[in-house]
């Protein structure tokens, strides 16, 4: 399998058309085939702010690892999920568990 049970993961929804809703996705790895996982976890819709906010309920979601629209990230394992949260640091906006753990998510900006 491509992804284990209780790997931690940031899934990122990518937009068709400009203004559509960015999504991003943290969380555990429940269970894994071969084209789809299942993941427990939270929620994460732009806020219009140059950030998002967390939907405040814990949901399962079933993603397809075929869908060109989907980047899953696998995170540490040390991440600290309940803590994650983003940040900017020099104008970039990274996820962070406000301990060791800090990602970058604007990769595609060279600024």
């Amino acid at each position: 399998m491509i992804l284990s049970a209780g790997e931690k993961v940031f899934i990122v929804t990518r937009r068709h058309f400009e203004g559509d809703t960015r999504r991003h996705f943290v969380g555990v790895v429940e269970a894994c085939a071969e084209t789809s996982v299942r993941v427990t976890g939270h929620a994460y819709i732009a806020n219009g702010k140059h950030g998002f906010d967390q939907k405040p309920e814990e949901r399962t979601r079933i993603f397809s690892l075929t869908d060109g629209r989907i980047i899953m990230n696998v995170l540490p394992k040390a991440v600290a999920l309940q803590n994650v949260e983003y940040v900017r640091i020099l104008n970039r906006l990274h996820l962070s568990d406000g301990k060791d753990f800090v990602y970058d998510i604007d990769e595609f900006r060279s600024e």
